[in-house]
């Protein structure tokens, strides 16, 4: 078939997204036959995203089939026809020139996906390497000091292709460093020549021109470009020291670059982060930061132990204003816990042996509970006996704050603790907890109020059944069949998960704990109300609805008694 022009050829990109169904299939029609048909195609639509003047999701369109088009043709198949080599050469050049041309974050991100796949299918090559690497290095060599939209271009180009082609010489690099270094270590000096005076050039301007809290400021337009300009050295130097080896000079200068990143830890902004999304994109420069921090404890520790204690009190810090905050910051959480969590089950534990750490992640269990219970386990390593105190008083804080409609959410949060805290089993007595605080829960009347703390409790009986007594299960059995009645589609679901796991449930010596006797005088119940959640909106198909009927219709037939 023959290659239509450009503008027809965009509309068959974008209509086939369009809800006209003839007109998506006829566009899927054609670019199907034109991926085997049309010479260069890859090129082509390459040519697609490099044409300034076309829409934004007609450019968005043909780089996410590009992405996809090498995904389906850069390597051998038995039903599509591969690339040859001779284009696959010039797609490689062809998609850094287009990168570097791009301002789109969207079309970056599916052409750096796309240089993932080269990298995936091919071993390192160090000619495309030193190509892209010795253009990025012109690249801001002509570029103005303090033009931030085309600084930010590069750098956010250059993010791309670190973060996406690393697959492709990571080994490359591990068994030829000497040729890396032949090849490739001049050109890499100067890329970070260039990066460390773009993030001290950006530093001083964000610290002499009044944006921090001591001097306020009031022009977000202005600070917004350095602040990504910033992100984008601290996400580059992630990847220098993941995948490459760090530049003498950022070793020779590590002090620096430590001060810097703990300053964009302890300062706050206001012009950014008291409006709009600003503080999203302040965030998102201390995540970059906390996860290099992260990134270096976990590889050399000894390089920044001097660090560490002021960046676990830093982050600590960081972690009650932010958990404080009444915004959704759960990014900025769990990198900070995560750093905290390498650290405690680092040679470095010994941070952690005061009890205000301890405090800060059990007040952060009410919002960020997995993350935040991870680095308890890592922490409980070296400090189970701290640990548990420290919970048994935030579980019964939790529960004292529990008791009415406002505070609820805390009686929640101290069900999940306690059903968290399997892994101390000295920490709670199950059944007690479970007849003080879980039945009586389970067992209210109404089945829509408080669901989220209901759903805690299914959760915990199903957990901790075989801790509990047959007898406590069997009064019980008749309230969780009633919270099949629950509206909330996840109440309903842990209500017959819950039960399809206590008809499972055997002794030690393989049989099963529950006969026909135990379970007839609920049995109708059971199974009028497990039809009738099928009935409510989204649980149609319910899978833990249907797979608990079909356990109890199984083993109901197996003790020789149905209904």
């Amino acid at each position: 078939m023959e290659f239509v022009d450009k503008e027809t050829f965009s509309q068959y990109l974008l209509q086939r997204h369009s809800t006209n169904t003839k007109l998506c299939d006829q566009a899927k029609d054609y670019l199907a036959n034109a991926e085997d048909d049309v010479p260069n195609f890859g090129l082509k639509l390459l040519g697609i995203v490099n044409q300034p003047h076309l829409d934004d999701e007609i450019r968005l369109s043909a780089a996410t089939y590009f992405k996809d088009h090498l995904v389906s043709r850069w390597a051998p198949s038995d039903t599509l026809t591969p690339l040859f080599d001779s284009e696959k050469e010039q797609i490689k050049d062809a998609t850094v020139r287009c990168m570097f041309s791009l301002s789109s974050t969207r079309i970056l991100k599916e052409l750096g996906e796309g240089l993932a796949v080269i990298g995936k299918h091919q071993k390192f090559c160090v000619k495309f390497w030193c190509s892209w690497l010795g253009e990025l290095v012109l690249r801001l060599d002509r570029v103005d000091a303090f033009d931030y939209i085309s600084i930010n271009g590069i750098l956010s180009t250059a993010n791309s292709i670190f973060e996406n082609f690393s697959g492709g010489y990571d080994e490359y690099i591990t068994t030829n460093k000497y040729e890396l270094f032949n090849d490739v270590k001049s050109t890499l000096d100067r890329f970070a020549g260039q990066l460390y005076a773009i993030f001290l050039r950006t530093s001083s301007l964000i610290d002499s021109s009044g944006f921090n809290a001591t001097y306020g400021g009031d022009n977000a337009h202005t600070l917004r470009p350095v602040f990504e300009s910033q992100k984008f050295c601290c996400r580059i130097f992630y990847y220098f020291t993941n995948f490459l080896m760090l530049p003498e000079l950022f070793q020779i200068y590590m002090n620096v670059w430590m001060d810097e990143f703990r300053k964009y830890l302890t300062t706050t902004y206001p012009v950014l982060e008291n409006g709009g999304d600003g503080i999203a994109l302040v965030d998102e420069l201390r995540v970059a930061v906390i996860e290099n921090v992260n990134l270096y404890l976990q590889m050399d520790s000894k390089k920044i132990q001097v660090y560490l204690r002021d960046f676990a009190e830093v982050v600590r810090t960081l972690l009650v204003t932010v958990c404080a905050s009444s915004m959704s910051r759960n990014q900025l959480v769990v990198s900070g816990v995560k750093f905290m969590t390498t650290l405690s089950t680092s040679a470095h534990h010994i941070l952690f042996s005061g009890s205000e750490i301890l405090n800060t992640i059990c007040n952060d269990l009410d919002t960020r509970r997995v993350v935040a219970f991870q680095l308890l386990k890592g922490i409980a390593i070296n400090y189970k006996d701290q640990v548990t105190v420290m919970l048994q008083v935030h579980i019964k804080g939790y529960i004292k704050g529990g008791g009415n409609v406002e505070k609820g959410q805390e009686k929640d949060c101290a069900i999940y603790l306690a059903g968290a805290s399997l892994f101390l089993t000295d920490l709670i007595d199950v059944e007690s907890f479970f007849i003080s605080e879980i039945a009586p829960e389970l067992g209210s009347h109404d089945v829509n109020g408080f669901l989220m703390i209901k759903a805690g409790c299914l959760k915990f009986f199903t957990l901790f059944l075989n801790h509990l007594s047959k007898h406590d299960i069997i009064t019980l059995m008749p309230h969780v069949v009633g919270l099949l009645e629950a509206k909330s589609n996840v109440v309903h679901s842990y209500a017959a998960h819950c039960i399809a796991n206590i008809f499972l449930f055997k002794e030690e010596g393989g049989e099963l704990r529950y006969s026909s006797s135990d379970t007839c005088p609920f049995m109708y119940m059971l199974m009028n109300n497990l039809f009738k959640a099928l009935k409510f909106p989204h649980s149609e198909e319910n899978p833990y609805v249907l797979n608990c009927i079909s356990q109890v219709l199984e083993l109901q037939m197996l003790l020789g008694s149905l209904l």
